[in-house]
């Protein structure tokens, strides 16, 4: 998996001020799902490219760029299961 940014998101996390913020953004498919779920690492929902994502709060661990395993996004408060 290739961690690439753009540059206005490093341009944002790396400014001493800025008006930007930077959130992570999960989506979560599965054929038995009706539809995608989507979450944001934040206090209220968002929209972002026509979808709304639903505030949340997780852990987002990405693997390197050497790694094959997907990204995992973990239930910090232990109660739900790591999403794979």
């Amino acid at each position: 998996m290739n961690n690439t940014f753009s540059l206005a998101m490093l341009i944002a996390a790396y400014a001493q001020d800025t008006d930007e913020a930077v959130l992570p953004l999960l989506t979560v498919e599965h054929p038995e799902l009706p539809e995608p779920c989507r979450y944001v690492l934040n206090g209220e929902n968002i929209i972002s490219r026509g979808e709304i994502y639903y505030a949340s709060y997780f852990d987002l661990i990405l693997p390197d760029d050497s790694g094959d395993r997907p990204p995992q996004a973990i239930d910090a408060r232990g109660r739900g299961p790591t999403v794979r």
